[in-house]
């Protein structure tokens, strides 16, 4: 059994979140942007950036709540990382996931 350590990253994943959209600064940030098929990427990428996409958005139009900080030193991620996360640049990963899906579901309320 291999041990991938905390910085392991989807080695499938060739292209950035980002890239899957028709425009990539709009990641997390609108909702009026359009998924796209990149040359050289694959449809359940496409599917996880989208994924991705939407629980930033959400994330931000909750007027980022909990905040970044909190949720990097629940969850042991740098701003660094986090960042390039909500931003589409990287991909998230189980334990962003799981920080984003908190964050838009701890709000939701019962």
């Amino acid at each position: 059994m291999r041990n991938v350590g905390v910085r392991h990253v989807d080695r499938r994943r060739r292209l950035r979140p980002c890239d899957y959209l028709s425009d990539p600064f709009g990641f997390g940030r609108r909702d009026d942007v359009a998924p796209t098929d990149p040359p050289g990427g694959d449809p359940v990428s496409q599917r996880v950036a989208l994924l991705q996409h939407a629980l930033a958005r959400e994330w931000t139009r909750r007027g980022r709540q909990p905040t970044a900080a909190e949720l990097c030193r629940r969850y042991g991620i740098s701003k660094q990382v986090w960042s390039r996360v909500v931003l589409g640049q990287r991909w998230a990963g189980e334990t962003a996931f799981a920080a984003l899906t908190e964050a838009v579901l701890a709000r939701s309320g019962p």
